[in-house]
């Protein structure tokens, strides 16, 4: 879909390869309602959007300590640094900083339990420890003082909360569950056994059609050691019954990644994968 090199061109990404710690690429993507894509590239303290595999706008960020990025409903763009500041960062559509969010207060007690930041129409959110979301802003960036939580994680279609764990990740079982956003009520509950140990999850989102997308780190284990890692994604429809598979790329394991995997509203799959020579974005469709 995309591509560019190691560098700092416009249209290039950022790589560090230090002496001590973890290698760094792009920390993470997000891919708004249009299928426009977002890259996080920290290493050059900037996001970069992309139209059609083209280079579209391009927003300077303050700091360096960042590790995941959400598109806003009208066209900005909200930024997460759970360690260095602990905030959130809000820009608009043209790249201009509008406001800074503290991440503490509420459920949040340090910025090191978010695993994750999401937007919708709804408001400005982050997730503690893979559980609750916690509702940090409206829409247009209104910080909200009462900090309302969500079962889980908000669907594209506006309509559901997500939540996945691993249940035995030696035999490859996981598991989704479903709630209705308006109500609380549980639509469902469905157990997975993977093609492999289940190592990670690396991908929990919807498209606009109620479909649920899973994906996971899975390996072949040879003792402690695993082998043949890759990234299994399987759809759920609106019941809960799987639908379809992928088999992607896993994250190479050396590079420190926070999000390399995205949905979109068609139910486009998005994967970062970094090579030698630079990084590549690539969309997946599942058979229909």
């Amino acid at each position: 879909m995309l591509r560019g090199a190691w560098g700092s061109d416009p249209g290039q990404f950022g790589r560090r390869r230090a002496q001590e710690g973890n290698p760094e690429v792009p920390m993470a993507l997000a891919v708004d309602a249009h299928g426009d894509v977002t890259v996080l590239d920290q290493v050059h303290r900037r996001a970069q959007r992309f139209q059609a595999g083209r280079l579209s706008a391009m927003i300077d960020l303050a700091g360096e300590g960042v590790q995941d990025v959400a598109t806003l409903p009208g066209g900005g763009t909200a930024v997460l640094d759970r360690l260095g500041t602990q905030t959130v960062a809000l820009y608009d559509g043209g790249g201009r900083p509008l406001r800074t969010i503290p991440l503490t207060g509420g459920a949040i007690a340090e910025g090191g339990a978010v695993t994750g930041l999401f937007a919708d129409t709804g408001g400005v959110y982050v997730e503690r420890e893979h559980r609750e979301v916690v509702r940090l802003a409206s829409a247009d960036g209104e910080a909200d003082g009462t900090r309302p939580t969500l079962w889980g994680r908000p669907s594209r279609d506006g309509r559901t909360l997500l939540r996945a764990g691993i249940q035995d990740g030696p035999h490859g079982a996981v598991y989704v569950s479903v709630a209705d956003r308006s109500t609380g009520a549980m639509d469902w509950t469905r157990s997975l056994a993977l093609d492999g140990a289940a190592l990670q999850i690396v991908l929990l989102d919807g498209d606009h059609a109620g479909a649920v997308y899973l994906g996971a780190v899975v390996a072949t284990m040879r003792g402690a050691t695993p082998e043949d890692a890759h990234v299994t994604v399987v759809r759920l429809d609106t019941t809960g019954t799987p639908t379809g598979t992928l088999r992607l790329p896993a994250p190479p394991a050396s590079d420190e990644v926070f999000r390399a995997y995205a949905v979109g509203d068609d139910g486009t799959v998005y994967a970062m994968v970094p090579g030698d020579d630079g990084l590549e974005v690539r969309a997946y469709r599942l058979g229909d």
